[in-house]
């Protein structure tokens, strides 16, 4: 009885600590003026995360569109 108890806390544990470690995918992209959005793209590298604003940006506009780049800025939280 003791170890079914021991591993169902363990599993939660394991869940707990698994959700804490994934990073959301989903950004906002909020409307500048002369048309332009500012994204923030979220990740474990500076590519991810750079990946992660251009399909950001690319769900706001349409499809055809090219995202460009005009201001970029890097910061680590950790």
């Amino acid at each position: 009885m003791k170890k079914i108890i021991l591993a169902t806390a363990m599993s939660g544990v394991v869940l707990l600590l698994g959700a804490c470690a994934t990073t959301p995918k989903n950004t906002l992209a909020i409307q500048k003026e002369k048309n332009q959005f500012e994204v923030t793209g979220i990740g474990k590298t500076n590519l991810i995360a750079k990946n992660n604003a251009v399909t950001a940006a690319q769900k706001t506009c349409s499809k055809s569109t090219t995202p460009v780049i005009v201001d970029e800025k890097t910061s680590y939280h950790g």
